[in-house]
């Protein structure tokens, strides 16, 4: 079965933005051009030149990177495949990325009053002190989390469709939908199997 061979997994990375919507300079700007408040926004990039947030951001990339390669797609919600042979992998490669991670965000911290001060001039009359959380604050908005789930047993899902015709009873309609499901998890533990052996093996 599928629930053996595989599991579910998510990725949730959260980085601060570093760009505020500027309500006052919008406002100006749309009665300047006789315009509704509607019709546009100015969003200011609060910190420029912040190499050690870029880099906080690269490794953001790098993770997605890693966690795409040996999952496949599942959900739109984020969810994906991941073997279970593959599991013990990426949870020890995910507490390194953390770490990594963790360690990114205090460089930034420390050095984040700088970069106040360095875009302060830049920024001139569109300068606003409330703009810049405070550190603590601050850290709280960004991280990495893995998430593993198993995947659910077919017996969770219901077939509420329509028969096509009258001669197909809903329960003959249901049993179609159970079979059908259980060869699409066939198909899906075969495949893991053979992908899973060929990135094994490169």
């Amino acid at each position: 079965m599928i629930q053996e061979r595989a599991m579910l997994a998510a990725v949730h990375i959260s980085i601060w933005t570093a760009v505020k919507h500027d309500r006052g300079v919008s406002r100006d700007v749309a009665e300047r051009n006789g315009a509704p408040m509607s019709a546009g926004r100015y969003n200011k990039q609060l910190l420029r030149g912040a190499d050690k947030l870029d880099e906080l951001r690269t490794l953001a990339g790098q993770v997605r990177q890693y966690f795409y390669k040996i999952t496949l797609p599942w959900t739109d919600e984020g969810y994906r495949l991941l073997p279970a042979n593959l599991y013990f992998d990426l949870t020890a490669r995910m507490r390194e990325f953390e770490a990594s991670f963790e360690q990114g965000v205090e460089a930034f911290l420390a050095v984040y009053p700088q970069y106040i001060e360095q875009v302060r001039p830049e920024l001139n009359g569109l300068f606003r002190e409330e703009d810049y959380p405070k550190a603590e604050k601050l850290r709280r908005k960004f991280g990495v989390k893995l998430e593993v789930l198993p995947i659910p047993p077919a017996t969770t899902f219901a077939c509420r469709c329509r028969p096509r015709n009258r001669r197909a009873s809903p329960a003959r309609s249901t049993r179609m939908f159970g079979s059908r499901w259980c060869a699409g998890a066939r198909i899906f533990g075969a495949g893991c199997a053979m992908w899973s052996r060929t990135w094994w093996t490169g």
